[in-house]
């Protein structure tokens, strides 16, 4: 548990480093499209600074090669970009994810890359 807790020190230290001094746990977010149908999810982190958004998931369970695995989130990520997007407000400007196992913090730029 002290591990836990020192991790969970260290990643706001770095947020808070980053800029994102406003952070928010298990947020829920939600769309409800005109035809009825929604999406619903549950952002680990929501970092917050002045100008935009971090999204944080956090991963448990050993990630021997965390840079390999994390364009299997993107998906996850993206998704949670387009909803809060959608939302208005805030640019999400940055998404990533806490490995916790391996006491590792990946991110990468939410913008989409347009393609010619």
């Amino acid at each position: 548990m002290d591990a836990i807790a020192a991790q969970a020190i260290e990643v706001k230290a770095w947020l808070s480093a980053q800029g994102y001094d406003q952070l928010h746990f298990e947020l829920p977010i939600q769309e409800i499209r005109a035809d009825g149908s929604q999406t619903n999810a549950i952002v680990d982190c929501l970092a917050e600074s002045p100008t935009g958004y971090l999204i944080l998931d956090h991963k448990s369970g050993r990630c021997p090669d965390p840079a390999a695995r994390f364009a299997g989130y993107m998906p996850q990520l993206r998704a949670y970009a387009d909803l809060l997007t959608a939302r208005g407000g805030k640019p999400v400007h940055m998404l990533a994810i806490n490995w916790m196992n391996e006491g590792v913090i990946s991110v990468i730029p939410a913008q989409k890359k347009e393609t010619a």
